[in-house]
């Protein structure tokens, strides 16, 4: 792995490199290396890996939070959380298809990642609690709604203000 980072370095000596965070666990000397933070799965091991990378003065990108196929139940999107950490660059929303496909691939997505984009593009003091989001959530699952998405609910079932009544498609 040192050697590729070095023909990498040699061929382009100024180019950013993103890495999953293996590389740098495996104590790869990336210099200026931005790492995709992917593993943890409660929150107190994901921050202990992104101390981990921001210790080592890296950038990282952050999405072990933000696995849009986890399977629960409820309003899961209110788990939805990160960190605004120096050197944290900003977050992905991430879905594996063990469990998606298209059949339920656009209700998984949604309102999952616009909670993720809830957390990562709004101003932090409007985003202090899933209350706080859940109005601006709930507009939206409507709109995709009107436009013929079928989207799962925010919350618990609720409605929106027009009948919403997808077209019947004979395959």
């Amino acid at each position: 792995m040192f050697r590729m980072f070095q023909m990498i370095d040699k061929a382009r000596p100024n180019t950013k490199k993103i890495v999953w965070q293996e590389v740098l666990d495996q104590n790869v000397p990336a210099t200026g290396t931005i790492a995709h933070v992917w593993k943890g799965d409660t929150i107190d091991a994901i921050m202990q890996e992104m101390a981990s990378v921001t210790k080592a003065g890296h950038n990282a990108i952050l999405s072990s939070c933000w696995y849009l196929n986890y399977i629960k139940y409820g309003a899961d999107w209110r788990g939805v959380d990160g960190n605004s950490a120096d050197r944290v660059l900003g977050g992905e929303a991430a879905i594996w298809g063990e469990f998606v496909d298209g059949t339920n691939l656009i209700p998984r997505l949604w309102p999952r990642a616009s909670a993720v984009a809830e957390r990562l593009w709004s101003d932090p003091k409007q985003t202090t609690s899933p209350d706080m989001a859940w109005p601006r959530l709930h507009e939206f699952r409507c709109k995709l709604l009107a436009r013929g998405h079928a989207t799962e609910p925010p919350n618990d079932p609720d409605y929106c203000p027009f009948e919403w009544n997808p077209p019947y498609q004979e395959r």
